[in-house]
């Protein structure tokens, strides 16, 4: 609305945006990992995979930004709580209510959130004390997740209404592997990196 259709503006943003999603990736990565090397290795194979050139390069991928941006607030949100063992309050829940409801409305992927957590949990927090107070917000989160995905599912809108739009998602590992192995060949400036070389690393 401010700059009309000159994309250059638009452009600015979304990288500023991207630039905020490292920093937070990083800072995520060093709240669970207490190392320096780890966030910085976290970051770099963030930004450098076989799916960011789309997002570079195209002005639709704001969605899968935004929701990005979202998540990684909720996550760090999350865990500068948990780091202290202690569990949220109600005041945090909503914090965490609120940027889970915004990724959720930037993308659908952001339904990844509860089990994210849940995996947090397991491996930072594995004793049974509070279990109740720490399970409740995931419930909740959970509960929030059904609710979105039954609108998107059960409420006509215009993917579900349009008949002739079908989609039949397929999964081709070695074409994702391909990809990835192309990408890292390119970062550590050699064409012969063996894939096993990749798997191992």
């Amino acid at each position: 609305a401010l700059f009309g259709l000159h994309a250059l503006p638009y452009r600015i943003a979304f990288f500023l945006l991207l630039a905020v999603n490292l920093v937070l990736l990083a800072r995520w990565s060093r709240n669970l990992s207490s190392s320096r090397f780890a966030a910085a290795a976290a970051a770099l194979l963030f930004a450098y995979n076989p799916v960011m050139p789309e997002v570079y390069y195209g002005n639709a991928a704001l969605y899968d930004v935004l929701c990005g941006f979202f998540l990684l607030l909720a996550l760090n949100h999350y865990v500068r709580i948990r780091r202290e063992s202690r569990p949220l309050t109600l005041t945090n829940l909503l914090v965490l209510l609120a940027f889970y409801g915004a990724a959720l409305g930037s993308k659908e992927m952001a339904v990844s959130l509860p089990g994210v957590l849940l995996v947090y949990e397991i491996l930072f927090h594995p004793h049974f004390r509070n279990w109740g107070k720490r399970i409740a917000p995931l419930l909740v989160l959970s509960a929030v997740t059904l609710l979105a995905m039954i609108q998107k599912i059960m409420v006509p809108n215009q993917m579900t209404a349009n008949i002739n739009h079908e989609y039949a998602p397929h999964f081709n590992a070695g074409q994702i592997g391909r990809g990835y192995l192309h990408y890292y060949r390119l970062l550590v400036f050699d064409d012969h990196l063996k894939p096993l070389f990749l798997v191992a690393g």
